[in-house]
């Protein structure tokens, strides 16, 4: 099965999200949020991981594990929102928000990583933000005419580096969650505006560090990545 590689021509269509939602009746966690179209060569995203001196048709391509940020979102139709208090919670969703480059094959590097492609042909999925936990439930395409072909193992190393950068996310959430309640002598559940704000600054900063300190994915999703790789396919690369 052959898969275009990712460059920045590629689009992410749409997709769907869990997200809060504050209606007049009260708070909703994981309500459904549609995210909205944008182009890969946006400037709002990890350009470190962006291969500059290796193209496809023309295009730069990128490493797995590049991010976009800021991505749209919409809440799906609702209840009746709470004008203040949502448009501050979706500006929130929107500021934290990430759409990430899972899917790549190990055997093509730049600067020793792997380079991000599709997961069949043009078409594709990244690792959007979603609360719990990151979801693949949106469509990229991206057209060119430089393709490669995934081993099984290369599947299964995207998948289960991805599993365990959304756990790790999630564990961030929960203990940055628990570490603020406790500092405010409030269940995690009950934090007010002031003290989500600074989970959410904690989740942030964990979802980017990784673009800036290589040395946590070395320690965490790569050697996942190269693990699987080398059982399932018998090579590292």
């Amino acid at each position: 099965m052959s898969s275009n590689f990712y460059n920045t021509s590629g689009i992410h269509l749409n997709g769907l999200e869990l997200h809060e939602y504050v209606a007049l009746a009260g708070k909703i966690d994981g309500h459904p949020h549609a995210s909205g179209q944008y182009n890969f060569f946006r400037p709002l995203a990890t350009l470190g991981k962006k291969a500059d001196r290796v193209t496809a048709d023309k295009w730069p391509m990128m490493q797995q594990g590049y991010d976009f940020y800021v991505i749209p979102h919409c809440p799906v139709p609702a209840p009746p929102p709470n004008p203040g208090a949502e448009a501050v919670t979706l500006a929130k969703v929107i500021a934290n928000s990430g759409s990430k480059c899972q899917m790549a094959v190990m055997s093509v590097t730049s600067k020793g990583n792997p380079l991000a492609c599709c997961i069949s042909n043009m078409l594709s999925a990244n690792q959007n933000c979603s609360d719990p936990i990151d979801v693949e439930l949106n469509l990229v395409v991206n057209l060119n005419s430089v393709v490669t072909n995934p081993t099984l193992g290369d599947y299964g190393a995207a998948f289960l580096s991805g599993l365990v950068d959304k756990a790790l996310g999630v564990a961030i959430g929960d203990s940055a969650k628990w570490a603020v309640g406790k500092k405010y002598k409030v269940p995690p559940d009950k934090l007010k505006l002031k003290q989500e704000l600074i989970v959410d600054a904690v989740k942030h900063a964990w979802r980017r560090a990784p673009d800036h300190i290589p040395i946590i994915e070395d320690l965490t999703t790569k050697p996942v990545a190269e693990f699987v790789k080398q059982m399932v396919d018998g090579d590292a690369q």
